[in-house]
């Protein structure tokens, strides 16, 4: 909705410079998606049991910068423009798309954990660093 203060233009997703909303709208939808998923790991694990997950997060609390996830965004966004600018598809069918992608911080994660109440956060690893030969 062009409207909306969340509108994302020409973009699929979150941008470093883009809207403050834009990126709140992300927040909101991973707080339900990832809720909805521990609600369901509760519901599955053995009691005493432990669940390991292995998800793209982001080191600074701003929700605009999503680390490696947004040069992805980015350089999909780029091909996006292209396909339009070439004429390849409907400047409504750019406008309608985002990527369904979130990389959350650390504190987000463990606040969405702490909602959900079930589980006991024992540890948080963060893998960083380019591996060159």
């Amino acid at each position: 909705d062009k409207s909306s203060r969340s509108w994302n233009g020409n973009r699929v997703f979150i941008s470093n410079d883009g809207p403050m909303e834009v990126a709140e709208a992300y927040l909101a939808q991973f707080q339900k998606d990832f809720s909805s998923f521990l609600t369901a790991r509760a519901q599955e694990i053995v009691k005493g049991g432990c669940m390991f997950i292995y998800l793209s997060g982001r080191d600074t609390a701003d929700p605009r910068h999503q680390g490696a996830s947004g040069v992805i965004g980015d350089i999909l966004e780029a091909a996006f423009n292209d396909i339009l600018s070439q004429g390849l598809i409907e400047v409504e069918k750019l406008h309608s798309f985002n990527l369904p992608f979130f990389a959350p911080c650390a504190e987000e994660l463990i606040a969405e954990f702490e909602k959900e109440g079930s589980f006991i956060i024992k540890r948080i690893l963060f893998l960083s660093g380019v591996v060159e030969k």
